[in-house]
């Protein structure tokens, strides 16, 4: 199983976004939501790209977030991401929820 590497720039780009979740409110999530949602593998793409980045900055200990923040992130991020693989879900409202209860 080998981990996909992302470049640092859109490592950074990533963590940026979860910031700006964490930081933009309601709105925000919805936004992010809207914009990531128009299809299923869109939204998988993103969350895996996300999930990654989240992933990388727990091993790097990133200043920008506590390392429970990370994990609790990372774990409602792979939540949401098996939600939309396996079963039959809107793909907008469960991002949405997950980026509305993210913090």
């Amino acid at each position: 199983d080998k981990t996909e590497i992302l470049p640092d720039e859109e490592i950074e780009n990533n963590l940026k976004i979860i910031l700006n979740l964490k930081n933009g409110g309601t709105s925000q999530a919805l936004l992010t939501a809207q914009n990531n949602s128009k299809d299923r593998e869109v939204a998988l793409r993103f969350l895996e790209n996300l999930i990654i980045s989240v992933h990388d900055a727990l091993k790097n200990n990133n200043a920008e977030f506590s390392t429970n923040d990370l994990k609790k992130i990372l774990k409602s991020l792979q939540k949401t991401y098996t939600t939309i693989k396996t079963t039959n879900v809107a793909v907008r409202f469960a991002l949405e929820n997950l980026f509305l209860n993210l913090f």
